[in-house]
């Protein structure tokens, strides 16, 4: 028997992931756990023959060399949350803000939005992402795209509005909560 254990990135696609294994052909060789993706989330306990996650799990699971399947974040997601963003609103400066494996190369995209400033705040430690979102804001963004806890974190502190891309997959709308001061997004 197999165990896999698989971090929802985010709450809206626990019953999809649920779905998918338990119409697996193989679902009788396949045990499995599905478990919401947080901030700073435990992973001393994790015990599988893989684990499927992104952005800081992942990270951090490859470096316990604890067997990680990677779900990477594509250019075309961040471009999508970028052209989100700035359809929601006068938008002159998104910062996207992540796990470095989310977000790296982000800031390559700046010749495709000649007119906007495009920030890159990379953290290989998710203890830091907090700070790396307050400076995001402090620098003047007025949106922020970046993964579901970047968003919480976001919005907990003021920013803009945010979205995922990443839900987008599959057809579904994209989550966006507006605010006052304009949009961001999450990858």
């Amino acid at each position: 028997m197999i165990k896999i254990v698989f971090f929802a990135p985010y709450p809206d696609i626990l019953p999809v992931i649920e779905q998918v294994f338990r119409e697996r052909p193989e679902s009788e060789a396949i045990r499995y756990e599905v478990i919401q993706d947080y901030y700073n989330n435990i992973l001393e306990q994790v015990e599988a023959d893989v684990v499927i996650a992104r952005g800081f799990t992942a990270h951090t699971l490859k470096r316990r060399n604890i067997p990680c399947a990677e779900l990477k974040s594509t250019g075309y997601d961040v471009m999508k949350a970028v052209n989100e963003c700035m359809q929601k609103g006068n938008i002159e400066r998104i910062a996207m803000v992540g796990a470095f494996n989310m977000v790296y190369g982000a800031e390559q995209m700046c010749h495709l939005y000649p007119n906007l400033g495009l920030g890159c705040y990379a953290e290989d430690d998710e203890t830091k992402l907090e700070m790396a979102v307050h400076q995001a804001l402090k620098d003047g963004n007025q949106a922020v795209v970046g993964g579901y806890s970047t968003v919480q974190i976001a919005e907990r502190l003021g920013g803009a509005g945010r979205h995922d891309p990443f839900r987008n997959r599959g057809g579904k709308p994209c989550h966006f909560r507006g605010h006052s001061s304009g949009p961001s997004h999450p990858v």
